[in-house]
């Protein structure tokens, strides 16, 4: 788009400024930047000079605001802290510590100070957000709040505490920093005394009040206090759309939150919970219906198709997007991934801009999901910056494909103590544990600096994993801070070890037991063929969700009583897809006729409430699969991707090829394997392998599975047996 400024006369300094402000395209930063040749001819050239640099670390361009920046004679502390912020939102932790040593102490002001605390805590770097707060020249109550926020945002909820107390005089701000400690923490009982004892309240604390009931999964309390609110904010009320998705009521959302004219915050909350529901077509709808989109309405939308696995819808309005972010490459990258498209996600990778951090995560994170350890290597050696994230993604890539001495090179090499947060000691420690050293990890647990949330579940994960509840339930006893992530790690632990009564004792000492946990219970007892007590917990439970409902679907199901569970299913206030495909899977174990999950797809079809993702299709596709059906498997893996734009996971193809060998149809599921979109897995080859020997196929292709099976693990005997 040409840059438009008045031709009849010499542009003002208002007229630049305006242009520098709004601009978010580098292209046209550029333009914008050729028409100030002599910025001081306007008189304020210090200003425009600032705001050049703004612009270029807008459009993520942070070598051209840095050149300008160079090119100021004079900078003044604007220029040297726009600077500054440009290179800590850009993750560059190490040039912003730079120039921070390298601007005069005599410009430094609160922001400079503030903005490096802030930048120091956000990279897990606590020590030198705290050597950096103590030589400030003096406290304010912004620099108070820097801190408190550094804390908060480590995980360390108690020393947040402690400095908010230490404070000489507390603001609405300091108040509120802590209110979100506690409410991203759910300890919803802390949340709600320390709101009760608020001076005074704000629009951000009612939101964050509202926030943690609704995230907690208490939909009466959360509509209670949206109801009390003085005023309601495009944000206020997304967050109340929220609660109803998390409470999987959507439809009650769309009647119950008043949306605001152009509210586009608001729009975009509801096409992201219909997404959530599977119902892509009412997104779509709610999309449709919206006067006014930004860039985050497409990214819903996007997201919705590429998360029920519509990837060729998501590939279609990606190309109708009149702009993009990280977010959209991401999302795109990730969706293929998922769906293991690997080379669709190198496709997109290399149409994205190059310079973002995070894409270039996405994609090491797409081989490391898909067990490409070698092309993540790859990539992260040839990577022009390497963070954190980066490293984090390899120590837990090397370590699930068994390299653990690589995954020690990462951590103990490549990044060096400042750079170590608390996320890559968690990920060292479940590198050793996932390899079965379990005494390397508790060594690395000790020789921790200091702990967090996520370090005290991931220990209590590999003791209940390696069947060490008591070592699980000492360690949780420890626990400074047993938030509501603590307690569902420990009641996971003793479901885990089949210990029901100890983990049914600890959710009734809970203050506030979350859906989650209540799901976990009566799946648990489900599973231990408990169904009374399974029933009795779920109709205790003060409130439900469609998650609930599903659980109980299953419940039913797993202990043999399929009718019970289609007349649960038929009584349920709001059905997900997921509710669907629990049904279909579930007749299908019980060795019901293929009709039943036939019959299941035209009720689904006929009530139009929600379309059927790629976990539904593979429901039916293995419910076909247990009986031998052929025909009728191949017809629903080709309508999946004509009809509903759906391509085929991994697993598809893998049921697909299971059917064919079931059927001795050994050369199509063969010529199925070659013709797979992505690289071909053990388990396929297995399939494969195993109707060779079913029908005594002594052909060339028993020995290529064996070849490829062996290739892939070596360890794996089948070949051997088979």
């Amino acid at each position: 788009m040409p840059v438009q400024i008045p031709s009849k006369r010499a542009p003002s300094h208002d007229d630049l400024a305006r242009l520098l402000q709004s601009c978010t395209d580098l292209e046209r930063a550029k333009r914008i930047h050729s028409r100030i040749h002599d910025s001081t001819a306007h008189g304020s050239g210090i200003i425009l000079a600032n705001l050049c640099v703004a612009m270029y670390a807008r459009c993520g361009s942070i070598a051209d605001a840095r050149a300008t920046f160079d090119s100021i004679k004079n900078p003044n502390v604007f220029s040297w802290n726009i600077i500054l912020a440009a290179y800590t939102r850009a993750g560059h932790l190490d040039q912003a510590q730079r120039l921070f040593h390298a601007m005069p102490f005599w410009q430094r002001d609160v922001v400079t100070w503030t903005t490096m605390i802030a930048a120091y805590a956000q990279n897990q770097r606590l020590d030198e957000a705290q050597a950096l707060f103590l030589s400030t020249p003096e406290h304010n109550a912004v620099s108070w709040n820097a801190m408190i926020q550094a804390y908060a945002a480590c995980g360390y909820l108690s020393k947040a505490k402690a400095c908010f107390n230490t404070m000489p005089a507390t603001d609405i701000v300091s108040w509120n920093i802590l209110l979100s400690a506690y409410a991203e923490s759910m300890l919803l009982e802390d949340v709600t005394l320390l709101f009760n004892s608020m001076p005074q309240w704000d629009l951000v604390s009612w939101n964050t009040f509202l926030a943690a009931n609704a995230h907690s999964g208490h939909l009466y309390y959360a509509k209670r206090i949206f109801d009390e609110m003085p005023e309601h904010g495009s944000c206020s009320r997304s967050v109340m759309i929220y609660a109803y998705v998390h409470a999987g009521s959507v439809e009650d959302a769309t009647k119950n939150v008043p949306l605001g004219e152009d509210d586009v915050a608001s729009g975009n909350a509801i096409i992201s919970g219909w997404s959530q529901a599977g119902d892509v077509q009412r997104a779509k709808l709610a999309f449709d219906s919206m006067g006014r989109r930004d860039l985050v309405t497409w990214n819903a939308l996007l997201a919705t198709y590429a998360h029920n696995g519509m990837l060729v819808a998501a590939a279609a309005t990606l190309d109708k997007m009149p702009e993009s972010d990280a977010v959209t490459w991401i999302t795109m990258i990730s969706a293929y991934s998922h769906h293991g498209h690997v080379e669709e996600a190198e496709r997109v990778f290399a149409s994205a801009p190059g310079g973002n951090m995070m894409t270039w995560n996405a994609m090491l994170s797409a081989y490391a999901h898909n067990g490409r350890a070698a092309s993540a290597e790859s990539l992260f050696r040839t990577m022009p910056r390497r963070d954190r994230v980066s490293c984090n993604t390899m120590i837990a890539t090397f370590s699930q494909a068994g390299k653990l001495g690589k995954s020690e090179e990462v951590f103990f090499e490549l990044l060096s103590d400042e750079e170590k947060g608390i996320t890559s000691w968690n990920a060292m420690i479940e590198a050793y544990a996932r390899n079965g050293h379990l005494g390397d990890a508790r060594k690395l647990l000790e020789l921790m600096p200091e702990w967090n949330a996520v370090t005290w579940t991931t220990m209590l994960g590999v003791f209940a994993d390696a069947g060490l509840v008591e070592d699980a339930k000492s360690l949780f006893d420890l626990a400074p801070e047993k938030d509501c992530v603590c307690c569902n790690a420990m009641i996971q632990a003793f479901v885990v070890t089949g210990l029901l009564e100890e983990a049914e004792a600890m959710v009734s000492s809970l203050p506030y037991a979350t859906i989650y946990v209540w799901s976990t219970m009566v799946g648990a007892y489900a599973n231990s063929v408990k169904l009374q007590e399974a029933e009795a917990m779920f109709f205790a439970m003060p409130e439900r969700n469609v998650t609930c409902w599903n659980v109980l679907i299953t419940a039913y199901a797993t202990n043999g009583q399929l009718e019970t569970s289609r007349k649960v299913f038929d009584r349920m206030p709001e059905r997900d897809v997921v509710s669907w495909s629990t049904l279909v899977s579930s007749f299908a174990h019980g060795g019901h006729h293929c009709e039943d999950s036939m019959g299941i797809f035209r009720d689904m079809e006929l009530e139009g409430d929600c379309a059927p993702d790629a976990i539904f299709f593979l429901s039916i596709l293995n419910a076909f699969r247990q009986q031998g059906l052929v025909d009728q498997a191949s017809h629903f893996f080709t309508l999946m991707s004509v009809e509903h734009g759906i391509l085929p996971w991994q697993e598809h193809y893998n049921a697909m090829v299971d059917t064919l060998g079931r059927a001795g149809r050994i050369a199509a599921a063969e010529e199925l394997i070659n013709n797979m979109p992505f690289e071909s897995q053990v388990a396929v080859w297995g399939s494969l392998l195993t109707s060779c020997k079913r029908f005594s196929d002594r052909s060339k292709r028993a020995s290529l599975a064996s070849k490829n099976i062996l290739e892939m693990d070596p360890t794996n005997c089948a070949p051997y047996l088979l």
